[in-house]
């Protein structure tokens, strides 16, 4: 357990899937990361919109990764580390109610990914 804000069960997986790509596992994990964030933290709309932000940064780090921006990839990818980290009945259902605290928000278009890719 290393307390990087991803289930190590996760962060196994995804460094089993992509052993020998550094950049898609950064940019897999800083998804897995935030989607946790969203799972565990949201309580409010200021917090949801915290936590949407770096969901959608991590999406579109993954989208940094793929190539020639292939849309079937990229969909393929944050579908992998959403069945990871969505993966018991609770954790769907708590991802469906912490919807309530939906809010509007802006993404910046730049510096998406945690890491340099």
């Amino acid at each position: 357990k290393n307390n990087n804000g991803v289930r190590d069960d996760v962060e196994l997986a995804i460094f089993k899937k992509y052993p020998n790509s550094a950049k898609i596992r950064a940019a897999e994990l800083q998804y897995a990361m935030a989607l946790q964030l969203m799972l565990t933290k949201v309580s409010n709309s200021q917090i949801w919109k915290a936590a949407a932000i770096e969901v959608s940064r991590g999406a579109a780090c993954i989208g940094e990764t793929v190539p020639n921006r292939d849309y079937k990839i990229y969909v393929q990818r944050t579908e992998e580390v959403d069945a990871l980290v969505l993966n018991t009945s609770l954790r769907k259902e708590t991802n469906d109610k912490i919807y309530d605290f939906t809010t509007s928000y802006g993404l910046p278009n730049t510096k998406l990914c945690n890491v340099d890719l």
